[in-house]
């Protein structure tokens, strides 16, 4: 995907955090408008434009990460797309910035997702010279950045995803979630598939016109735990669906 049209999520209650596809360009206008539950967006290094309003009114807007050089036109990025929040943190990797004059009541801070990988890897002296993001030397089958991200210990073996319930079009399961993410850090997201081959970003249909869209919820049943519900749509229920957490180092 590389355009998110006018108005695509404008009003959606259920946008907590939004990871956004690394081939994204474009967000055009109130794309996300009024997403009052929205509090921390990751933009990849290849967009482009956000048009005016594209997040005007996500007033629980707390944080956006840049993993590549943000746009220029700040005045609309901030006069107009992201308009009408109430306090914005923005974490960037290029540095000096133009942002233009706009830009009270915004914090900015410059970071580096690499660095700050290797300082994680480094309280694990266990894991020896398996210290790479996509090494694996307790054999659970989850690589060392997705244990970054469940905050787990890359040494120890330990559960990833846990099944909990389902209904007709909607499936819950649960997963440690110790790090909430390090949305400044790193890059995640689920994905489903129908048959263990092929896997789908959340929001893209597969042939059958299926789609899955995933609502999150920290700290859910307890602390530490996160709790996710993937809501199905398209004209049938497949009768096998799979999910998997993807993590993505830096771009």
């Amino acid at each position: 995907m590389t355009d998110i049209g006018s108005g695509a999520f404008s009003g959606s209650s259920n946008l907590k955090y939004l990871n956004l596809g690394k081939s994204l360009s474009t967000i055009q206008s109130f794309a996300f408008g009024s997403c009052d539950s929205l509090e921390s967006i990751i933009f990849p290094s290849s967009i482009q434009d956000i048009q005016s309003s594209a997040f005007a009114g996500c007033t629980n807007l707390q944080e956006i990460y840049f993993y590549g050089t943000p746009p220029s036109h700040i005045f609309s990025f901030y006069g107009g797309a992201f308009g009408n929040t109430n306090s914005l943190t923005v974490y960037h990797k290029v540095d000096p910035i133009d942002w233009g004059s706009n830009t009270d009541g915004i914090t900015f801070k410059q970071w580096d997702p690499i660095d700050n990988y290797l300082t994680w890897i480094s309280n694990y002296p266990e894991v020896g010279n398996q210290d790479g993001f996509n090494d694996d030397p307790d054999g659970d089958g989850k690589p060392n950045g997705l244990e970054n991200v469940l905050g787990t210990d890359p040494s120890i073996p330990s559960d990833g995803l846990k099944f909990v319930s389902i209904d007709r079009d909607s499936f819950t399961f649960t997963h440690p979630a110790q790090n909430a993410f390090n949305l400044d850090y790193l890059r995640s997201k689920y994905l489903w598939s129908t048959d263990l081959e092929t896997f789908h970003e959340e929001g893209t249909s597969d042939e059958s016109g299926t789609t899955l869209y995933f609502s999150i919820t920290p700290n859910m049943p307890t602390t530490g735990v996160t709790s996710i519900t993937a809501t199905v749509y398209g004209p049938e229920i497949p009768k096998k669906l799979y999910v998997r957490i993807a993590v993505d180092e830096a771009l």
